[in-house]
């Protein structure tokens, strides 16, 4: 170790740690709230659309949407998004009745979330 016996400036040359090779490190991760999609996987999305075709658009509840969206205007080309809700989160379904009031038809939601109240069916 070098011992420095005046005031001033000095510089010391050292070694810069080894450069990274084989990996890349220019792939993001998000986690958040997030309209649809599956919780708590990853899924590796390459555009604003393929996010918009998983997970939805913009929620007034979370901002895993905005970030993503900025991601990829700023020249992002790959990342890994994790959806997140809470431990009461549910599929929404609705059951179709005969006229007897027995099921006939039970449609359930993909994933989790109120975006699944908003599932219809016609005949």
């Amino acid at each position: 170790m070098p011992e420095y016996l005046t005031p001033g400036v000095y510089f010391e040359f050292c070694d810069a740690a080894p450069p990274l090779s084989g990996v890349r490190t220019d792939i993001a991760g998000f986690v958040g709230l997030a309209e649809r999609g599956p919780l708590d996987a990853p899924v590796r999305i390459d555009s604003w659309r393929q996010f918009q075709a998983q997970f939805g658009s913009y929620v007034p509840y979370g901002f895993l949407a905005y970030v993503v969206k900025g991601f990829f205007e700023n020249e992002g080309r790959t990342c890994f998004v994790v959806r997140v809700a809470g431990a009461s989160a549910a599929r929404a379904n609705r059951v179709l009745k005969n006229k007897n009031g027995d099921n006939v038809l039970s449609i359930n939601a993909r994933d989790e979330g109120r975006w699944g109240d908003r599932i219809g069916f016609s005949l």
